[in-house]
């Protein structure tokens, strides 16, 4: 009799770890990313995972989304309908589809990343996910120029020059230069309209910029970048140091002067009446 009952308890028991390690596996869709799964990224872009989580029970539960740790300036996190989460609730016997977005820098410190998606169930079971990434370093584009102080006053025109560098293994062709002056400022031209630019080849552009008169003193950022279809470069920033021209003073004093000489030979004229 003890030996049938012991026999018992373990078939029990091995039909209760069976029913648990079974819940807990049909907890999330089977179609989730496997650990082999591969995803191309680019410098300076996002790289979207889809990732589909099912409920398979019969009752609705809430997944707590742990976004995983990333290197250095790289950025992930989780959306659902194009808005960030963290969590989601999923009624019972229904699936929630959604995505993993890492922000790839513009220079990346690595090349290859690994990333473990964790999904908590708020029961207690969870579910990690093992997504790799690898970078695309066909097309990639760096302004390399040292941008140093301009130092210009008002009214005047500044001209400079921004450097940029093919980073990557193939040509980039029809790249443009995207300029950025200050509130008000003129960007009159940039020389040449676009470069076409082999691997390791640097071309640079010429920019003409003309300050207003009536503008403040001060420092002014000029912001700039270069980009085709294919990729993006970094964002560089040429400050510009303005002083106010004495020349406009000048101008403005002779004005005043002139006010005042015309108002006095009015007085003079007609005196008061």
């Amino acid at each position: 009799m003890k030996a049938k009952k012991t026999i018992f308890s373990l078939f029990v028991l091995s039909t209760i770890l069976f029913c648990i390690l079974a819940l807990k596996k049909t907890a999330f869709a089977e179609n989730l990313p496997s650990a082999t799964t591969n995803y191309q990224m680019k410098a300076g872009e996002t790289t979207s995972a889809i990732v589909s989580v099912e409920n398979n029970d019969t009752k609705p539960h809430t997944y707590s989304l742990l976004t995983p740790k990333l290197p250095n300036n790289f950025n992930g996190y989780f959306t659902l309908d194009g808005k960030v989460v963290d969590r989601i609730d999923i009624p019972a016997s229904q699936k929630s589809m959604i995505q993993f977005c890492i922000e790839t820098p513009i220079n990346p410190s690595v090349t290859e990343v690994s990333v473990a998606l964790q999904i908590f169930r708020e029961d207690g079971i969870n579910e990690t996910l093992y997504l790799s990434y690898t970078l695309n370093q066909d097309y990639a584009l760096e302004i390399t120029s040292n941008m140093q102080t301009i130092n210009a006053v008002n009214g005047s025109s500044i001209r400079f020059e921004i450097g940029v560098t093919n980073t990557g293994n193939k040509e980039l062709t029809e790249l443009n230069l995207q300029v950025e002056p200050p509130y008000k400022w003129l960007l009159e031209k940039i020389e040449p309209t676009s470069l076409n630019l082999k691997p390791n080849e640097t071309g640079v552009y010429v920019v003409n910029v003309t300050i207003p008169t009536s503008g403040q003193a001060g420092q002014f950022p000029i912001k700039a970048t270069c980009s085709n279809a294919d990729t993006k470069s970094n964002e560089v920033t040429v400050p510009v140091n303005v002083s106010t021209s004495t020349n406009y003073f000048w101008w403005v004093a002779g004005g005043i002067v002139i006010l005042l000489i015309f108002t006095i030979v009015f007085f003079r004229k007609h005196g008061r009446r």
